[in-house]
């Protein structure tokens, strides 16, 4: 159920770098700008693409826990 899926969301967050886990966080379940993104992590638009790029790829390995 959506409970459990938040959950585990969670736990998979948890268990990664955690620049990687507040990118993932602002951008998708905060559904903030790039932009905002960019400026409240402290890098540019580019180095935000990379860092969602490689955050995802980080989650896909740790999800489901």
């Amino acid at each position: 159920d959506v409970e459990d899926t938040k959950r585990d969301v969670q736990t998979s967050l948890s268990r990664m770098n955690p620049r990687y886990a507040r990118v993932l966080s602002l951008r998708l379940l905060e559904g903030r700008s790039r932009e905002d993104c960019a400026e409240l992590l402290g890098v540019s638009i580019g180095n935000l693409d990379v860092l969602l790029h490689r955050a995802c790829k980080a989650f896909r390995k740790v999800y489901p826990p």
